[in-house]
């Protein structure tokens, strides 16, 4: 029997992000994953399954600015801004250069927004590389 496909392709992919972390911090970035998915499935469940309104309460705002997601925003963002380096870089080195646009500048329908890449990318400045070498 075959596994779902998209737990197949999703996990290949989490292998994938995960060589990106030191070998000896994989073991507890998964559990911390783990940990957070399984505290959100326990809030949806509580919830009947419905979408969570977010309050903006004074403790609400302190708890979500004492989160790591925010103390690390910058960190975040620079390591997201790896991954895409890494990903695009081994699309392009593993596919032609037709079939790795294709792959790169289709729809994605499943992603937010309007589902094209271009739309992110195309208007943001270059930095001038040669400087900052």
């Amino acid at each position: 029997m075959t596994e779902d496909a998209e737990i197949e392709t999703a996990a290949v992919v989490i292998e994938h992000l995960l060589r990106l972390v030191d070998p000896e911090k994989r073991a507890a970035v998964l559990a911390k994953a783990i940990a957070a998915e399984d505290a959100d499935r326990e809030e949806r469940q509580a919830a009947g399954g419905r979408i969570k309104f977010l309050s903006f309460s004074e403790e609400s705002t302190a708890k979500w600015l004492a989160s790591p997601a925010m103390r690390n925003w910058h960190d975040i963002m620079a390591f997201k801004a790896r991954l895409a380096y890494v990903f695009i870089r081994n699309i392009r080195n593993n596919h032609s250069p037709k079939d790795a646009a294709k792959l790169l500048f289709e729809r994605h329908r499943m992603a937010p927004g309007s589902g094209y890449l271009e739309e992110y990318i195309d208007d943001l400045p270059r930095p001038d590389l040669a400087a900052a070498e």
